[in-house]
């Protein structure tokens, strides 16, 4: 024969090492279905043990436009309905609860990473929370993730959130306290602790329809006089070495000085006043030998200890876009809301005498 015609030939070797690369293929694939399969498995055991879906819509993709528009409205109830305690964790796993946020109208979202939708709309409720957050309105982001706060830190991280805190279901309380079968869940929260609307599924928080709602929700809120004003909490409240420094031409801004004492314990969790538009509390730490300012939304008063908002100290009050200019001899005022550890809610009224220097003593 000639070379062509020579019939092919395989050795016992030759035929064993041949289907080894298809094998050692099929062992990777198998190792990548397996992975796979322990992942959705742990997943659903999640799932099934709090009884909690994923929302979704298998006629419209994640993020389209129909589902977009189908969601720019929330269904009020006829009356407020009660909702039983609920604790959580913050971001640093330090215990909270709803009834820190009393005197508050609150936008309660209970999520999870591994929720597709959830993760859509998250961007949403944070440029919801820079419209109207501040000492009236809150979008509490409640995470159900096992990992907790280093999860939702990371996944905050990824995505760019800067006004959202990771709050976490650290105490496995909420799929028993608002009834969750399916995430996202929104609950709108007034004032006085209670459930106002519900929302199954995803939304776009921040379209226009949907931030006009809730802000008539805070006017409605406001008008009708929700805010559960107890005297306890500032009875047992005294604010002193109250001050503001006066302002430069074309300032809009100005830093608010006091030292504040619970004999009892409270947490302050907001600050309005007549001079400004927005008052915020800041906390100033060093950081890489760099000075840093950054909003907190409460600041806890223990027990007959002084908290000092002092100059140069961690604790100060900021008050944005001014009103007018603050001069020497000027008087602000301050409305400061307080929870007490019942979660009854109370505003204290303080002056604040306009002066370059601080007072004596202080």
């Amino acid at each position: 024969m000639k070379a062509k015609d020579t019939p092919h030939l395989e050795t016992a070797a030759t035929a064993d090492a041949k289907p080894a690369r298809p094998r050692a293929k099929a062992a990777r694939w198998a190792s990548y279905v397996l992975a796979a399969a322990a992942v959705l498995s742990t997943a659903a055991w999640l799932m099934n043990r709090l009884n909690i879906t994923g929302a979704a819509d298998p006629a419209r993709p994640p993020g389209s436009a129909a589902t977009q528009a189908a969601s720019t409205s929330l269904m009020l109830h006829p009356e407020p309905r009660s909702l039983p305690p609920l604790r959580f964790a913050d971001g640093a796993g330090a215990p909270t609860s709803l009834a820190a946020f009393r005197g508050k109208l609150v936008l309660l979202n209970v999520w999870a990473t591994w929720c597709t939708p959830c993760r859509e709309e998250m961007p949403t409720l944070d440029r919801l929370q820079a419209t109207l957050g501040g000492p009236d309105f809150e979008v509490v982001a409640l995470s159900i993730d096992q990992g907790g706060a280093p999860v939702v830190q990371d996944f905050f991280r990824q995505i760019g959130i800067q006004r959202l805190h990771p709050y976490t279901d650290q105490f496995r309380e909420t799929a028993s306290a608002v009834g969750v079968n399916v995430v996202p869940l929104t609950l709108l929260i007034d004032r006085q602790g209670r459930e106002i609307a519900r929302k199954l599924g995803p939304a776009v928080w921040d379209d226009p329809k949907l931030v006009e709602q809730i802000r008539s929700q805070l006017g409605a809120n406001s008008r009708t006089g929700q805010v559960p004003v107890s005297a306890s909490a500032a009875a047992d409240f005294v604010a002193g070495e109250a001050w503001a420094r006066p302002t430069m031409p074309g300032q809009d801004v100005a830093a608010v000085y006091l030292t504040l004492t619970s004999t009892k314990g409270a947490t302050l969790i907001g600050v309005r006043s007549d001079a400004a538009e927005v008052v915020q509390v800041h906390d100033m730490a060093m950081d890489a030998g760099v000075m840093k300012m950054r909003e907190r939304d409460r600041l806890p008063l223990p027990a007959g200890q002084a908290v000092r908002l002092q100059p140069g100290g961690a604790h100060h009050l900021m008050m944005l876009r001014l009103k007018k200019p603050l001069r020497p001899g000027d008087h602000v005022t301050l409305s400061l809301t307080l929870v007490d550890a019942s979660g009854r809610a109370s505003v204290a009224r303080v002056d604040a005498p306009v002066r370059a220097t601080p007072p004596a003593g202080s």
